[in-house]
């Protein structure tokens, strides 16, 4: 069967103590005192971790032999086996041990080998340790039944060690068991839901056996108490219910991490303001390369680029690129489940992601400024899939991509430009870092007024004279001390409860609060700029508009920048053919804060749905 053949995965700390016998087991003999060897394989070592020659073996991985002559250290294996009694003083052989079975019961049980099989193998090498491998009687490459073995390891190429069960050299047996376990079945086709297989490669249109297969850390079981943070063992097993040899080639064992992080769902009318993101389960970030998808390497073929080549191994190198997905969810039910679990993008919404780098040097950081672009090619639907993108095309987009870059969430650049279907030239990202930079200096020099939405009179209510303009600080001083010779009517239209603290008076003396019902004319807290040329020169000065509440420049009025983002305080240009030198093929170039491209700690990118429809890619 398909699903017999079974590759066990085991990480973490894993006991030392193979054969159960709560003893450091080792070929090292104690010249210096009980554990304590030399650390040099001699040729009467070579009998196995089992400590142990063949005919005293029990099955088990433990020995009958009950203890050796020295003599045996000063021999070697054909000297130990040419003995009468391989150098045993007292014990009992694993023969004699078949005969006494109700004194040796155990030994007739043992699980690494049949006793009904081959009486001749039983009897030779009952705990399985003997190594031989690409040599006499072992002429076969591709076994590897006795690779492993540690009795006679010492003939192997370059390995003159002895063989301990101290894999960490602590000079401690480690019995804890608390691992993290996972069962791959490599055998299992492609499609199949428990194979685990992310592609299989081919030879045109034959597969080559050769298989990808990627298991989440969050699918491993937990054997004991194991932590991701420390994992110093890795083991694997192989386990089949079938007679016939079974080949196992690994071709690289990878952990793997991805350091860009799903930051969650955000409206697009709030993508400044990352206190509206929403934890989203149902989008992910992977990758994608030449050597895992030949559906992935054969689109790179739209693109004018020159793959890395090995002319030694005569092979092209592993180009990779950043995946995405934001899949519709399967398992949603209408009935039963939120509308925000169905996956995908909803209208008017955009997913985010995020990387962070370390600050860098000064050295590296000006390093930056030897080149002249950053580009970014970037596809729009799935190069693995044959599927059509619906909501991509080569002429329009709905969606936009989100590329943002800088120090933190204060000092940034971001552009915005549209997705269109594959390979598409007007979805590269092309930015031009000297025009960037002569975008952002205006920005610097003449920084943005606020505006002080106080009306045409120009002074907000506390101000106001009640005769369409303001009072200056000596006049409503005047008025205060001298304001028993003034009529009640006149008195009532200036208001300064601190300096005139027993006077009452209405709230708006020239009545230009703005009120939708009442006073849609009023220019008061309006929320937007007011100016009117009243002496009809021709010109907006001091007088004639509202003020800025930090006058930068002088000029008396507050100075407008359209481009300007007050509520969430970023400069921003969407106007093609302004913006098109500094980033290509954008649609709206944003500037917040200070950035400089020296110092790049933050890189945000993200996919806007400008369309009223969910959308799935």
């Amino acid at each position: 069967a398909e699903d017999s053949f079974k590759v066990h995965i085991d990480i973490g700390h894993i006991s030392e103590d193979w054969n159960g016998n709560g003893i450091l087991d080792t070929e090292d003999e104690p010249v210096y005192g009980p554990g304590m060897g030399d650390g040099i394989l001699s040729d009467g070592e070579d009998i196995g971790v089992d400590n142990c020659t063949n005919s005293y073996e029990d099955g088990w991985g433990g020995c009958l032999c009950l203890n050796y002559d020295k003599a045996i250290y000063d021999s070697d294996i054909e000297g130990i086996y040419n003995h009468d009694s391989e150098y045993c003083l007292s014990g009992i052989t694993y023969a004699e041990a078949l005969v006494l079975l109700d004194e040796y019961p155990d030994t007739v049980r043992s699980p690494l080998f049949d006793i009904n099989g081959n009486e001749d193998n039983n009897y030779t090498d009952p705990n399985r340790d003997d190594w031989c491998y690409n040599t006499a009687g072992c002429s076969d490459t591709d076994n590897y039944t006795q690779a492993n073995g540690t009795e006679g390891n010492g003939k192997a190429m370059g390995y003159r060690y002895p063989d301990s069960e101290d894999l960490d050299k602590n000079n401690t047996l480690d019995t804890k068991n608390d691992y993290y376990t996972f069962t791959i079945y490599p055998k299992l086709p492609v499609d199949h839901p428990e194979s685990m297989v992310v592609t299989e490669s081919m030879d045109g249109n034959s597969p080559t056996g050769w298989k990808l297969i990627r298991i989440p850390l969050t699918s491993f079981l937990s054997v004991g108490d194991p932590s991701w943070s420390d994992v110093p063992t890795f083991r694997i097993r192989l386990e089949s219910a079938q007679s016939t040899s079974q080949f196992l080639k690994l071709a690289k064992i990878e952990l793997v991490e991805n350091d860009w992080q799903e930051m969650g769902t955000i409206s697009k009318h709030f993508l400044a303001d990352e206190s509206s993101l929403n934890e989203d389960h149902f989008f992910s970030i992977s990758v994608i390369n030449t050597d895992e998808s030949s559906e992935y390497k054969n689109s790179l073929d739209d693109l004018n680029i020159v793959l890395e080549h090995d002319e030694y191994n005569d092979i092209d190198m592993k180009e990779q690129s950043l995946v995405i997905s934001f899949e519709e969810n399967p398992d949603y039910d209408e009935s039963i489940d939120p509308e925000s679990s169905q996956g995908g993008i909803s209208g008017e919404y955009a997913i985010l992601i995020e990387n962070t780098f370390p600050s860098i040097g000064s050295d590296k950081a000006q390093s930056y400024f030897a080149y002249e672009k950053m580009e970014m090619f970037v596809h729009g639907g799935d190069p693995a899939s044959s599927l059509v993108c619906s909501w991509c095309s080569n002429d329009s987009s709905e969606v936009d991509l989100l590329f943002r870059i800088g120090k933190d969430d204060d000092n940034y650049y971001e552009i915005h430009q549209p997705i269109h279907d594959k390979w598409n030239d007007k979805n590269h990202i092309n930015i031009n870092i000297d025009k960037l930079t002569q975008m952002k200096i205006p920005t610097i020099e003449t920084p943005a007024e606020e505006l002080a939405d106080w009306g045409l009179d120009g002074c907000s209510d506390d101000r106001e004279n009640g005769f369409g303009s303001c009072l200056d600080s000596l006049t409503f001083s005047y008025y205060c001390t001298n304001i028993d010779s003034f009529s009640v009517e006149v008195v009532s239209s200036y208001i300064n409860l601190e300096e005139c603290p027993n006077q009452e008076a209405e709230g708006d003396p020239n009545d230009d609060n703005f009120n939708e019902q009442n006073n849609p004319e009023g220019t008061e807290e309006n929320n937007k700029y007011d100016q009117f040329d009243f002496n009809n020169d021709g010109l907006i000065s001091e007088g004639e508009a509202e003020p800025a509440v930090e006058d930068f420049n002088g000029d008396g009025i507050y100075t407008p920048l359209p481009i300007y983002n007050y509520e969430y305080d970023y400069y921003y240009w969407d106007e093609k053919n302004v913006i098109s030198d500094a980033c290509g093929n954008c649609t709206e170039l944003q500037i917040k804060g200070t950035p400089s491209i020296n110092n790049v700690q933050t890189i945000v990118i993200g996919v806007i749905n400008n369309s009223d429809e969910r959308i799935y890619g």
